[in-house]
């Protein structure tokens, strides 16, 4: 294969001149190698979106984000991410990288909040059952805020499984009491109960 920085050198050139489709074309190349650079398909990303081919773009973008996470290298994928948001692409795709991401890289309070977030756009694409999921994960991440749990009963209610929603509202109540807040685990249970007749049993 030829050398990258020929082919690098070649793209410039073609960027100077105007010629959008032959730095595309020329930073391809680089991006065949089985050991591409992951800068690489962020470049090559940036020049698609530049060129209004936002689909090829997001699909490079997220060949970058895989090769960073490949390579342990969360918070440079996690930067990808972010730009991605910035460019408003590919927004639940990217929230659900993001709330991975930060889960790898340690950060369980960023990963729940953009579980949180993640639910929340899925429930307003009336993905119900989806968005429970992911609140059940933001809980999971960091099980300081028991509110998910509720927002996972509510979700599953919405998607018309009652018993599911009851048995998140029983264990909302459960987290409740365990931190001694003996109202609203009365409340959640009061609202378990409501759904499915008999769930606190």
């Amino acid at each position: 294969m030829e050398k990258a920085i020929d082919i690098k050198r070649r793209a410039q050139r073609c960027l100077q001149g105007g010629d959008l489709a032959g730095a595309v074309s020329e930073y391809e190349k680089l991006t065949r190698a089985e050991d591409a650079e992951p800068i690489n398909f962020v470049l090559l990303a940036d020049l698609l979106y530049k060129k209004g081919d936002a689909d090829e773009a997001v699909r490079r973008y997220l060949q970058a984000v895989d090769a960073y996470t490949g390579a342990g290298l969360y918070k440079n994928a996690i930067a990808v991410c972010k730009k991605m948001t910035r460019l408003s692409l590919a927004s639940g795709v990217i929230l659900q990288r993001l709330a991975e991401l930060h889960a790898l890289d340690g950060l369980a309070t960023e990963a729940a909040l953009y579980y949180q977030e993640l639910a929340e756009f899925q429930a307003h694409e009336q993905r119900f059952r989806e968005a429970a999921g992911s609140a059940r994960r933001a809980f999971e991440a960091s099980a300081e805020n028991v509110r998910p749990l509720e927002r996972a009963g509510e979700w599953l209610a919405q998607a018309g499984d009652a018993p599911a929603a009851a048995a998140a509202w029983m264990e909302a109540s459960r987290q409740y009491a365990r931190r001694g807040q003996a109202g609203d685990a009365a409340r959640a249970e009061a609202q378990a109960e409501e759904l499915s007749p008999g769930a606190a049993a």
